[in-house]
């Protein structure tokens, strides 16, 4: 009995992260364009001002933290982008977010707001 307590209690432990993060890339994203009172126009709209970029950024690394999802899958979810536009939307955000405080701060705060 004691070998299956040893290989079933890591199952039981990591059940609740495997439900948090069985949300879809659609739920995230609304919930993100919900926090930023947007529309998905707005993010998804071919734009390189640097306010839709860093929103649109956000939402990558929101989806990225609370989903499964391939960075491939992410990247096709906003018009068709490749994965390296998610890995480069993760390194920015953590890059401003090591250096901007304000920036940490309004992060911080939809990680909060995506996961209620």
């Amino acid at each position: 009995m004691k070998v299956m307590e040893q290989y079933c209690e890591p199952c039981v432990v990591d059940f609740p992260s495997i439900v948090v993060n069985a949300k879809t890339i659609e739920g995230i994203f609304n919930k993100c364009l919900e926090y930023f009172g947007v529309s998905e126009e707005y993010v998804k709209m071919k734009n390189r001002k640097r306010e839709r970029v860093l929103i649109r950024q956000m939402c990558m690394y929101a989806i990225k933290l609370n989903t499964r999802k391939s960075l491939e899958d992410i990247g096709y979810f906003f018009n068709g982008k490749d994965h390296t536009t998610v890995i480069h939307a993760i390194n920015t955000v953590n890059d401003l977010c090591d250096t901007d405080e304000s920036v940490k701060r309004e992060f911080e705060s939809l990680k909060s707001f995506v996961t209620n």
